[in-house]
């Protein structure tokens, strides 16, 4: 048996263990890396269709608004009459006369785009609830009549 042969192969052995040892640790590194973007990526996602979705719910506050508007200034003039709650709403403003009891149901969602939104009137109450990919933001407006 030769010395040299043997102290050669724990030195290989060494080597090897070293070599593999650095390897892992790159894969690791490389599989963190790349589990760190695709996190990220999701996040910024999600932010960009939460940001869309608020878009959606100022529209329809928006909207909401021009049409009570027109409605107010001319009841004939809405352009639309999708809300069912306008007259009621009109009724509220301008007579003071309004209870939640007697607010019409208006869930009525508008598609825009890829999305919509819903406008919902309860009392004194406007909710609008802008909807993109599954992701749903609200602004609340409340008056005093």
């Amino acid at each position: 048996m030769d010395i040299s042969k043997i102290k050669l192969n724990k030195n290989g052995q060494v080597a090897l263990f070293v070599a593999d040892s650095i390897s892992a640790f790159l894969l690791y590194l490389g599989l963190y890396t790349m589990n760190r973007n695709i996190q990220e990526k999701k996040t910024l996602i999600n932010a960009q269709n939460s940001v869309e979705s608020f878009y959606l719910a100022d529209t329809g506050v928006e909207r909401f608004l021009f049409e009570l508007k027109l409605q107010i200034n001319d009841p004939a003039a809405a352009p639309y009459g999708a809300y069912q709650s306008m007259d009621y709403l009109a009724k509220c403003i301008n007579d003071n006369d309004c209870t939640d009891e007697d607010a019409p149901p208006n869930d009525e969602a508008v598609t825009v785009g890829n999305g919509s939104y819903r406008i919902v009137v309860v009392g004194t109450n406007i909710k609008v609830i802008g909807s993109y990919r599954a992701v749903n933001r609200a602004i609340e407006l409340s008056y005093t009549p």
